[in-house]
C-alpha cells in the first residue's frame, strides 16, 4: 500500500513538472513535493509606503527543513519586520537577508522544522518608496527536503506597478475652453494650460502642441507662468507638431506648471475659418505607463480674423458752451482694411466734470456674444461715458454717432474715444492703444465773435489737446486722477476683447 502511495506522488510530482510556478526535483525522484507556490500583491502601489506580498503553498504531503526566499526588484525592497506564516509573526531569528533587497525564511527554529500537508500563506511587506516610476516582477522559491531529499519550488511572477503616473492636461479658466478666441494676422493668442501629475513618480515628461494650418508658435514660445522661463522646444514628427520639454513632474509638486503658448499667425490663413489646436502631455518612453490617458490632452478653438486699421474722429458742434446749454458730439470709427473690423466696440467718455451727457444715438446693447453683458458699474458714477457697439465694419467704411452734453460748472472737460474688434489693429498693436480726445469748454456767457474783453481775473485752466495715452509713457493731459480712473473704465471696456484674445506676457492694455 505504502509503494502504491510512493508511486502516485513520483507521477503526481512528474506532471507538476510542466507547470509554471511548480516543483523542480533535486536528488532521488522519491522525495514528495509541494503542489503550488502562488504569489499574490496589488497590481499598483504607490509610495511612499509600503505593499504585502503573500505567497499560498498548497502541500501534498509533510516537508522538512523547508525555507522561502523571496526575489524581489529594487524598486520594491522586502522588509524584516512584520512577516507572518499561517498568521502568525515569524521570530526574527528565523529570517535573514541574503542580499540588499531580498529576505530568506526559514519555517521553524529548527533546521529540520518544516511544513504539515494542507495550505499554508507566508506574507511579508515591501517597501515603496516615492522614487521613480517601475513595472516590477517579483517571485519567491520555497526550498525543502523531504527524507532528506531535497527540492524546490519557485513561483510565477508577481508584477506591480510602481508609482505610475498620471498626466493631465487642462485649459486654464478664460482662456479658451468656453468660448471662441481670435487670431487676427499678425497678432499674438495665448492660450494658457495646466499640466499636472495626478499620478505617482516623477516621470521625465513631453508636451506636445499639434498647431492648425497657418499657426506658428510666437515669439514667446511656451512660457511657465511659476517663474516666466521658457521650455525648450523642437520640432516634432510633422511639420505642425511641436514637442516640449516638461522636466521632471512630481505628484502633486510645485513643478507641476501653468503654461502659456503663445500662438500667431503663419502665413495666408483664410479669414474667418475656425481652426483647432491640440495639446497633449505624456511620460517619455521608459519613465511609467500613464494610468488615465483620456485627460492627457485638450483642444481650444479659434478664428482667423485677418487685420484691420481702427481710426477715430472726434467733431464736436461747439468747442465753448455757456452753462446750461448743450452741444452734439459726433464720434466716427473709420476702418482702413484690409479686412473687416468686426464685433467692433468703442467707449465714448468726458474726462472732466464740466459736462453731463445728455443721450448717445450709438447702439448700447451688448451682443449676444458678449457673455454675460457689462458688467454692473463698469462706469464709476463719477465719470460720463458710454459703451458703443459699433458692430462689423467693412474694410474702407466708418460708422457714426451722436453724443449730446451739457455744460453744468465751468471749465474744460476732454472727450475721447478709443475702439478696438477682434480683427488685429495695426493702430492698435495688442491693444496697446492711443486714445484720441478733443476738448470743449463750459462758459458763463455765449460766445462772441469779438475780441474777448480783457479779464480781471484768471481763465480758467484748458487742458492740453495732445491725446491721452493708455501706455505709461508721457505726461498726462488730465489730472493724475481722472487718468487713473479713465485707464480702470478702459480696462473694464477692453475685457470683452481680452477674453476672447488674450494680451501677450508682459504686455499692457
Amino acid at each position: 500500500m505504502r509503494n502504491t502511495r510512493r508511486w502516485a506522488a513520483l507521477l503526481t510530482a512528474s506532471l507538476l513538472l510542466l507547470v509554471p510556478g511548480t516543483v523542480s526535483q533535486m536528488g532521488s525522484a522519491d522525495a514528495v513535493a509541494p503542489l503550488t507556490l502562488a504569489g499574490s500583491a496589488p497590481s499598483a502601489v504607490h509610495g511612499p509606503g509600503a505593499v504585502t506580498f503573500s505567497y499560498s503553498i498548497n502541500l501534498a504531503f509533510n516537508i522538512d527543513s523547508a525555507v522561502l526566499t523571496t526575489h524581489q526588484p529594487a524598486a520594491l525592497p522586502a522588509l524584516i519586520t512584520a512577516v507572518t506564516l499561517d498568521g502568525a509573526t515569524v521570530p526574527a531569528g528565523q529570517i535573514s537577508r541574503p542580499d540588499s533587497v531580498d529576505i530568506a525564511v526559514q519555517t521553524g527554529p529548527a533546521t529540520t522544522d518544516g511544513l504539515l500537508s494542507g495550505p499554508h500563506v507566508f506574507t511579508f511587506t515591501a517597501d515603496v518608496s516615492a522614487g521613480p516610476s517601475a513595472m516590477t516582477s517579483s517571485s519567491a522559491t520555497l526550498a525543502f527536503t523531504e527524507s532528506a531529499i531535497p527540492g524546490a519550488v519557485t513561483s510565477a511572477p508577481v508584477v506591480v506597478l510602481v508609482n505610475q503616473p498620471d498626466i493631465a492636461v487642462i485649459l486654464t479658466p478664460g482662456s479658451g475652453e468656453d468660448q471662441l478666441g481670435f487670431l487676427g494676422t499678425g497678432q499674438d493668442l495665448i492660450l494658457a494650460v495646466d499640466v499636472a501629475n495626478l499620478g505617482y513618480g516623477t516621470p521625465r515628461s513631453s508636451l506636445t502642441i499639434d498647431l492648425p494650418a497657418g499657426t506658428a508658435l510666437g515669439a514667446d514660445g511656451v512660457i511657465s507662468e511659476a517663474d516666466g522661463s521658457s521650455l525648450t522646444c523642437q520640432p516634432g514628427a510633422t511639420p505642425q507638431r511641436i514637442v516640449c520639454d516638461l522636466g521632471n513632474l512630481s505628484h502633486a509638486g510645485s513643478n507641476n506648471p501653468t503654461l502659456d503658448i503663445d500662438l500667431t499667425t503663419s502665413g495666408a490663413e483664410p479669414i474667418g475659418q475656425v481652426a483647432t489646436i491640440t495639446v497633449s502631455a505624456s511620460p517619455n518612453a521608459g519613465e511609467g505607463t500613464d494610468t488615465a490617458p483620456a485627460n492627457d490632452s485638450v483642444t481650444a478653438q479659434f478664428q482667423f480674423t485677418g487685420s484691420a486699421r481702427l481710426s477715430y474722429t472726434i467733431t464736436p458742434a461747439k468747442t465753448k458752451v455757456a452753462l446750461g446749454q448743450q452741444t452734439s458730439v459726433k464720434l466716427t470709427v473709420h476702418n482702413a482694411g484690409p479686412q473687416p473690423a468686426n464685433e467692433t466696440i468703442a467707449f465714448g467718455v468726458l474726462v472732466g466734470n464740466n459736462f453731463d451727457i445728455t443721450s448717445f444715438t450709438g447702439n448700447t446693447t451688448p451682443p449676444s456674444s458678449l457673455t454675460g453683458g457689462v458688467p454692473t458699474g463698469a462706469i464709476p458714477p463719477t465719470m460720463n461715458g458710454v459703451f458703443w457697439f459699433v458692430g462689423d465694419i467693412p474694410a474702407g467704411h466708418s460708422v457714426s454717432a451722436v453724443l449730446n452734453i451739457r455744460a453744468r460748472t465751468v471749465g474744460t472737460t476732454r472727450v475721447g474715444l478709443l475702439a478696438i474688434s477682434t480683427a488685429a489693429d495695426l493702430n492698435c498693436p495688442n491693444l496697446n492703444c492711443d486714445l484720441t480726445s478733443v476738448p470743449v469748454q463750459a462758459i458763463l456767457a455765449p460766445v462772441v465773435a469779438a475780441s474777448a474783453p480783457t479779464r480781471t481775473s484768471p481763465a480758467p485752466t484748458v487742458a492740453s489737446s495732445k491725446p491721452l495715452q493708455l501706455a505709461n509713457t508721457g505726461a498726462a493731459s488730465t489730472p493724475a486722477l481722472a487718468l487713473g480712473t479713465l485707464l480702470l473704465v478702459l480696462g473694464l471696456a477692453l475685457t470683452y476683447t481680452s477674453r476672447r484674445r488674450p494680451q501677450r506676457r508682459g504686455e499692457t492694455s
